[in-house]
Parts: C-alpha cells; sequence; structure tokens
C-alpha cells in the first residue's frame, strides 16, 4: 500500500511539474504577444495572482456606507454624474459664452510665430513632471508614471513625434 501511495504521489509532482513548465510557456508567450503594449491586456497580465480587495466603507456627507449594495449604488451614481452632459449645470451657458468671448477670431503675427516656435526639449520635461502623479493611464494604457520616471529616455522621442507631426 506504502509502495502505491508512493508512486502516486511521484506521479502527481510529475503532473504537477508537468502543469507549472506549461503555464510558463504560456505565461513567456502571452508576454511576447502583450509584453511590450502597455494596454489593459499587459497591466492584466502583471495583476495576475494579486489579490482583489473590496472596498469596505466609504465616507460620505451624509456619514458612512458600509452595505456593498448601498456602495455599488452611490459608485455608479456618482460615475454617472461625473460623466453625464454638463450642459444643464448652473452657469454653464454663461461660461459657455465666456469662453467663445475669449478666442480670437484672428491669428495676429505674434500668435503665429508663438505657436509656430520650435518646440524646445526643456518644455517637454516641464510638462511631463508637472503631469499630476497617481493617476490611471489614459486610452494608451501608459500611466504618467511612466513617463515621470523615464523623462529623460522619452523625452527626444515625444520630440521628434511632435515635430513630425506638425512638419
Amino acid at each position: 500500500m506504502q509502495d502505491i501511495l508512493s508512486k502516486s504521489q511521484g506521479k502527481l509532482a510529475e503532473v504537477f511539474q508537468a502543469l507549472v513548465e506549461r503555464n510558463n510557456h504560456l505565461s513567456v508567450a502571452k508576454w511576447f504577444k502583450y509584453g511590450d503594449n502597455y494596454s489593459k491586456t499587459f497591466f492584466d497580465f502583471h495583476r495576475i495572482g494579486k489579490k482583489k480587495t473590496l472596498l469596505k466603507e466609504l465616507e460620505v456627507d451624509g456619514g458612512t456606507i458600509f452595505d456593498q449594495r448601498d456602495l455599488s449604488h452611490y459608485i455608479k451614481k456618482n460615475y454617472a454624474n461625473l460623466y453625464a452632459l454638463e450642459a444643464h449645470a448652473p452657469g454653464t451657458s454663461d461660461a459657455q459664452e465666456r469662453c467663445g468671448e475669449s478666442v480670437p477670431t484672428q491669428v495676429t503675427k505674434p500668435m503665429n510665430t508663438d505657436m509656430t516656435r520650435p518646440l524646445p526639449l526643456a518644455e517637454i520635461t516641464k510638462v511631463i513632471t508637472s503631469l499630476p502623479k497617481g493617476k490611471a493611464p489614459r486610452h494608451d494604457g501608459i500611466p504618467t508614471k511612466f513617463f515621470q520616471e523615464y523623462v529623460n529616455e522619452v523625452t527626444p522621442t515625444l520630440l521628434l513625434a511632435f515635430k513630425t507631426m506638425l512638419a
């Protein structure tokens, strides 16, 4: 009986090792497919195995919300308000009028000179370093932190890209 148990454990260990090697191979294949592309898939790939935690409570103006359904409802309502059209907000039409009044109807020579001047590398660096920290990635999937950590490496490439777009 002990011999059968030991053979079974050995076989189970072999199967487990084969599964680990297969998963490692698939992981490497996925890395080559998605690894150099800063996309949702790229970030999901790096989150594998990380524990997800639920929001347990949320302090709001009227107190604290503990119930998961109430939390979900509150968050959905706030996102709906956040992304709703702001055309109905008080003062929006006044702001739109003031904004329209501040836009010039004609580009003057000084304005043209300023808008067509060569873009200095230092200006791109200044903008990157002044970006808010800890923000979620935009549509390109690249977080602000990446640009800020590698500002000296990415700035020349961005400058070339901007020059090419403006040419």
